[in-house]
Order: C-alpha cells, then structure tokens, then sequence
C-alpha cells in the first residue's frame, strides 16, 4: 500500500514540475502550491452553476388552449390521452360525486371550463366529513401496487395530498423518506395535522377512512 502511494505521490510531482516555467526552482513547497492550485481550480470547476438566459429577443408565448392543427396526428394524441383520461373515471366515482351544474355562473367559486360548459361537482357522501387543514405527504412511486392502493382511497375522499414521488424507492424524495423514518419503504403517509405518521399500506387505509372519511353507513 506505502508502494502505491510513494508512486501516485512521485507522479503527480511529475507532472506539476512538467507544468512550471523553465528555470523554476523547485521545492516541496512550490509543488504543494501549484497542486493545491490544480485541486482549487478542479473543485471550482465542479461547485460552478452554469448561466442561464433566454435568448435575445425571447417573448413568453401566450397561452392558448388545446387544439389539434391539420398535421397532427389525431390517432396518437387519442393514445396519448388514454391514461388521463382512465384517471378521470376515478375521480368521477369520488364517494358520492354528483353534478351540480353544467352551466354554473362565472360567481368566483371553482368550476372546470370546457369551452361553453362550466362543470361544478360536489359529494352528497362527502359533505360532512372532516377536511385536513393541511395538506397530507405521501412518498410513494407510481410502479407500486401498495402506493396506488393509497392513491385511490385518496382519491375517494378526495383529499388534498403532496405526493413525494421515489422512484424505485432509491431516487426523488428517497433520502428526505430515510432521514424521516430510517427506512426508504413506501408507501409512507404523513399527517400534519395530528402529527401522525406511517408505513404499511392497510394501516394507512384505515387511518385514512376513520379521519377523514364519512360514516360507515354512508357508502
């Protein structure tokens, strides 16, 4: 080990001396110098951000809505929607979803616009039931089937929920997860509210429906 050391050690002297001026005195301390300077401007070179500017002349786009132009593909887009649009049945069968309006009035409460029509939704089950007043943390990944179990009775209760994505349990939110719990397992829901916090996806369920859910005779 001394060997390989004494060696690395002989050739990055080496190659400091090949860098310094002709008829430069060498010493332990230029070399010090001069390779400290190399390791300054290396660790420099990787905590440097990159600038970043629009163009000159850039103007922000204005917004405008969805549509389809004579080139596009309408078979793909169909395709592409596919997944939305199987996330909007679910949030159809919240716990007693129900329209109220397909022409509510521009009065400053929450409306989905689509063109003419102004959907307004609510829950005859729902009503009544109690509302976090902060939102829920969820780490979770899309891939697992025990995350999703908690996404839809989320979804049921229609709840507000931050979702903390980790994929394969090792990347996103991953370490902020082990930090908190010692553990990088999801799901893993926090309550802010109650200052609640837990793994196992049945567990959650359950915490989920006797906090926030309606009566059990309601549905």
């Amino acid at each position: 080990m001394n060997a390989i050391k004494l060696c690395v050690l002989s050739l990055l002297m080496t190659s400091v001396v090949s860098f310094l001026p002709p008829g430069t005195k060498v010493s332990r301390a230029t070399v010090g110098e001069h390779r400290m300077g190399f390791l300054d401007d290396l660790i420099g070179m990787q905590q440097r951000s990159p600038k970043v500017s629009a163009p000159v002349g850039f103007q922000v786009p204005e917004p405008q809505p969805l549509a389809l132009s004579e080139s596009a593909d309408l078979g793909q887009v169909l395709g592409s929607s596919a997944a939305l649009i199987s996330r909007l049945a679910t949030g159809a069968f919240v716990l007693g979803w129900k329209i109220d309006d397909v022409f509510a009035p521009e009065d400053g409460d929450y409306a989905l616009a689509l063109g003419p029509i102004r959907l307004r939704d609510s829950s005859s089950i729902l009503q009544d039931a109690p509302r976090p007043n902060k939102p829920l943390i969820l780490y979770e990944y899309v891939a697992s089937p025990f995350c999703k179990r908690v996404r839809e009775m989320i979804n049921l209760l229609d709840l507000t929920v931050e979702f903390r994505p980790c994929p394969g349990a090792r990347a996103g939110f991953s370490d902020e997860l082990f930090e908190r719990s010692g553990r990088r397992t999801v799901p893993y829901l926090v309550d802010p509210n109650t200052g609640v916090e837990m793994g196992e996806s049945g567990d959650q369920i359950e915490y989920l429906l006797s906090n926030y859910g309606p009566p059990a005779d309601t549905f």
